[in-house]
């Protein structure tokens, strides 16, 4: 009787630094021998492969959407990476192929991760990162200084972003503007005033402007993100200078000053500050004619007899003057 024993066949053999392994034979193992018996062992050679990927790191960045102040979400988490692989790891395996043609792994070592890059950004676009999130008639306004987590990097592990949101406020903001209309007078030719100016009309309401302020608060502070077109209504305040503000004749230190011309609207709605200027020359001085003083010639005091003399002495003149003429004829 025989038997083939283990040391006669062993399950592994090393020849030339391979080694092999048994995985079939063809014969009687034992037995009574009755004849030359021939039993034969097959063996299989090992191998060597690197298998990729056995074991494979993930990680997602997810990004939040959260009312100021509570845990209450706006809308859907939005997923900006979604297990994305960010690390391999491959192994070094040893094995045959048995008679059935199936590997047969015999050892396997793990090799070092390999890490693959993967960079992510939240703040990209409007669609992960709104500026403005409506639910219902509510508008909310991103906070940027209240955001938690890290909007950009390199994917190592799990990263989740918070923004965060404020509910926007309107309220309507009312703007007075108010002018003047001031009278200036000037000597024509120069800016030198002549008199004081006169405040014809002083700080009257000619409209008011309302905005529509939208604006959203944060630590106690407005922060406003949208200034409406002002609405204006005028008041259509007129004005008009009378002729006592601005006088055809001026008279300065005993000097007439004579209005030449104005710059400026005289009358018409207020709309802003208006300044009006009326320029003035000087009126010439005529000179007077001197007076001549007239003599009186006090009156002559004369007796009767000086009067006799007198009429005597007019006769004797008007008998010459007959002589004469007839002389000369």
């Amino acid at each position: 009787r025989y038997e083939i024993t283990e040391d006669e066949a062993p399950a592994t053999l090393t020849v030339d630094g391979t080694k092999y392994y048994k995985v079939r034979h063809v014969g009687e193992e034992s037995g009574l021998l009755a004849t030359d018996t021939v039993v034969k062992y097959y063996y299989a050679p090992e191998q060597t492969r690197t298998v990729e990927n056995v074991e494979r790191t993930f990680a997602s960045v997810h990004v939040n959407y959260m009312i100021l102040g509570t845990t209450e979400t706006l809308q859907e988490q939005y997923k900006d990476k979604d297990n994305e692989v960010i690390s391999t790891t491959s192994a070094v395996e040893t094995y045959y192929v048995d008679a059935n043609g199936q590997d047969v792994v015999t050892s396997s070592v793990k090799q070092s991760p390999v890490t693959i890059i993967v960079e992510y950004n939240t703040r990209e676009n409007e669609i992960e990162r709104p500026l403005r999130i409506t639910r219902g008639t509510d508008t909310y306004h991103l906070i940027e200084a209240a955001t938690q987590g890290v909007e950009i990097g390199v994917l190592s592990s799990d990263v989740v972003v918070d923004y965060y949101y404020a509910l926007e406020q309107k309220r309507e903001v009312p703007t007075e503007k108010r002018a003047s209309v001031v009278v200036k007078y000037r000597i024509e030719g120069s800016e030198e005033e002549i008199q004081q100016p006169y405040h014809d009309t002083t700080n009257e309401l000619v409209s008011t402007s309302t905005i529509t302020e939208t604006y959203y608060v944060f630590e106690g502070k407005e922060y406003v993100t949208h200034t409406s077109d002002p609405v204006v209504t005028d008041t259509n305040y007129e004005y008009s200078i009378t002729a006592e503000e601005a006088p055809e004749i001026i008279t300065i230190n005993n000097q007439q000053y004579k209005k030449v011309r104005v710059v400026g609207e005289e009358n018409g709605v207020l709309k802003e500050d208006t300044e009006i200027v009326y320029y003035y020359t000087l009126v010439p001085e005529v000179p007077k004619k001197p007076e001549v003083p007239s003599i009186v010639k006090p009156p002559v005091q004369t007796s009767d007899t000086t009067n006799a003399a007198i009429g005597l002495v007019g006769m004797i003149g008007s008998l010459l003057a007959l002589f004469r003429l007839r002389k000369k004829k």
